[in-house]
């Protein structure tokens, strides 16, 4: 069934993910090297434990006033000053999520019997990642969905851990600042400009979903090779749609169907195309690993 545009509760917070960004704007799950990609890799995002809650940024206005005869007469904005800042809230400490947005390495081996890490304080460009934050959804007919939000172009600024006697509910939770900007292209490796959004100067910090699969979505990349002609998805996708209306998979940056998707196995099938080909998938999913 086709989705239309609607509106309802969002309730929850129930998964999260970060990918590296490539310069070109595309997702590269964990990989370090996001610009370097092996052929017939598949790349998918770190799903984030112990997510509790996400503030999205609150952008700036720049304002002029109208004033005289000790009154108001009028006022207008003139346009973003700042996109602000996001806040991510996690239970855990989680060394892996430090080392993808930038702070050190822990390391295990200088002293096996110690891990070691640091917020490496001293990082000036810190990785550019997406962020992908996953809530439910209920919508005026009472039907349960998920709504998708991704920020395709952020730092994401470390901490150090914080201790106290609190009690109750995550009484250490750690809260990240997150810096937005904006990019041309979607997560789905697709330009603004190739959609139907109408976004001014066609980009935008961020991106959201919401699907007639009631599902939230799973964001994977692939190398081509120029011969291989199957890769395998990280989590088993919903749906076999192979027709690009509930799988959405571009090759590039243009939308192009595959030959089949399997749901029990997560076998993607394609024409190869050329050697070092970006395949993006965008496919619903309840996470289930393959």
């Amino acid at each position: 069934m086709a989705e239309t545009a609607e509106k309802g509760m969002v309730s929850g917070v129930n998964h999260a993910f970060l990918h590296k960004r490539t310069s070109a704007g595309y997702p590269m799950g964990q990989l370090a090297t996001p610009d370097a990609p092996v052929q017939l890799t598949v790349y998918g995002g770190y799903k984030i434990p112990g997510i509790v809650g996400w503030v999205p940024p609150v952008p700036t206005a720049e304002i002029a006033v109208r004033k005289a005869g000790q009154k108001i007469l009028g006022q207008s904005r003139l346009g973003i000053s700042s996109f602000g800042e996001g806040q991510l809230t996690l239970s855990d400490l989680d060394e892996t999520f430090l080392q993808i947005i930038g702070a050190s390495t822990p390391d295990v081996a200088t002293h096996t019997e110690h891990s070691m890490s640091s917020s490496n304080s001293q990082a000036f460009d810190l990785p550019q990642l997406f962020l992908t934050v996953i809530g439910g959804f209920q919508n005026d007919g009472g039907t349960n969905k998920f709504l998708t939000s991704s920020y395709i172009n952020v730092q994401v600024q470390p901490i150090d851990t914080p201790m106290s006697q609190g009690a109750g509910d995550n009484p250490n939770a750690m809260t990240f600042s997150v810096i937005p900007s904006t990019s041309l292209r979607m997560p789905t490796g697709m330009l603004f400009s190739a959609a139907a959004l109408a976004v001014q100067d066609n980009k935008d910090f961020n991106w959201r979903d919401h699907n007639s699969s009631n599902k939230g979505v799973a964001i994977d990349t692939y190398i081509d090779d120029g011969i291989a002609t199957t890769f395998t998805l990280t989590y088993k996708p919903f749906s076999t749609d192979a027709t690009n209306i509930t799988n959405i998979v571009t090759k590039n940056g243009v939308a192009t169907a595959p030959t089949s998707i399997v749901t029990t196995t997560g076998v993607v099938t394609i024409t190869p195309g050329t050697a070092d080909d970006i395949w993006v998938v965008v496919y619903p999913t309840d996470f289930v690993l393959v």
